[in-house]
């Protein structure tokens, strides 16, 4: 005998599945028809739900008229109406419902970033945490491609009492820019690492600023610049705005360069080296 629950408890997430179990226990649920093939019920949640399963080959089809079962997130997944009807449809059958250790085991667990977690990162991009950053495009998607996990950044000193060199942080881009070369590099699902990793850098950059030499910071600084237009326009598939967060770090170390103390002597050569950033921050 056919099992919906069976069918159904797979293509779940553990959430909506438990919520489902609610529904069902709690007697939301009126089934106005059912056999052995199929079920049409009514479900009680904020407004009166009509819910439909239908064994179809070797599957099921479903179809639900809540707000959940028409949204892209949920394009495969079933909805909690439909949960509870697929339980009380199998009760009826006498089929016991899945245990605990089935539904820990066999539903989907819930994604590391949520969409709403993954707006909030553009909300304050200094503060954004980068490692959500780096598994976002395939946590809220509804499709991945196989690819490479690239380090969270490359060597680069994390001392802050380290002055920073123009061939440390040329050093450190070039590493980045060899990780394309990896054989399952993917321009949109590794961009989000791409993009932390030089986040990263320029966070540390910020740090060891007080121990370094304005004019050479200065340099770095248009270098990073550099780097970040090769990074968005031709390294990455920047199609989700992610150049928002590389500018925002950028943005961040020329402010605290600017207000960097300076000999008098130094003062007119590091106008001209800042100059040459603000005339290129719309290269692109």
């Amino acid at each position: 005998m056919k099992s919906a629950t069976d069918l159904l408890i797979t293509r779940t997430y553990t959430e909506i599945w438990e919520r489902g179990e609610e529904y069902a226990k709690s007697g939301r649920v009126r089934i106005a028809s059912s056999n052995e093939r199929e079920v049409e019920a009514f479900v009680k949640g904020t407004e009166l739900y009509k819910v439909k399963l239908k064994f179809s080959g070797a599957g099921i089809s479903k179809n639900c008229n809540c707000p959940y079962s028409h949204g892209a997130s949920a394009k495969h997944s079933p909805c909690k109406h439909m949960i509870a009807v697929a339980i009380l449809w199998d009760e009826s059958k006498g089929i016991e419902p899945p245990s605990k250790d089935e539904i820990e085991f066999e539903t989907i667990p819930p994604p590391l970033v949520t969409r709403s977690q993954y707006v909030a990162l553009f909300k304050s991009p200094l503060k954004a945490d980068l490692e959500l950053l780096r598994i976002a495009a395939e946590e809220i998607g509804s499709w991945s491609r196989p690819h490479s996990r690239l380090p969270n950044m490359p060597k680069f000193s994390s001392n802050e009492n380290e002055p920073l060199s123009i061939k440390e942080i040329r050093k450190s881009f070039r590493e980045i820019a060899s990780w394309t070369n990896r054989r399952r590099y993917d321009y949109y699902f590794c961009a989000g690492e791409m993009v932390a990793a030089f986040c990263e850098v320029m966070r540390l950059v910020k740090k060891r600023l007080r121990v370094s030499s304005p004019l050479e910071t200065a340099e770095i600084i248009r270098e990073a610049q550099k780097f970040h237009y090769e990074l968005v326009m031709g390294l990455i598939d920047d199609s989700d705005g992610l150049h928002e967060f590389t500018e925002a770090h950028l943005e961040d170390v020329y402010n605290h360069l600017k207000k960097m103390p300076v000999e008098d002597v130094e003062k007119d050569a590091l106008a001209r080296k800042l100059k040459e950033f603000e005339n290129h921050r719309n290269d692109y």
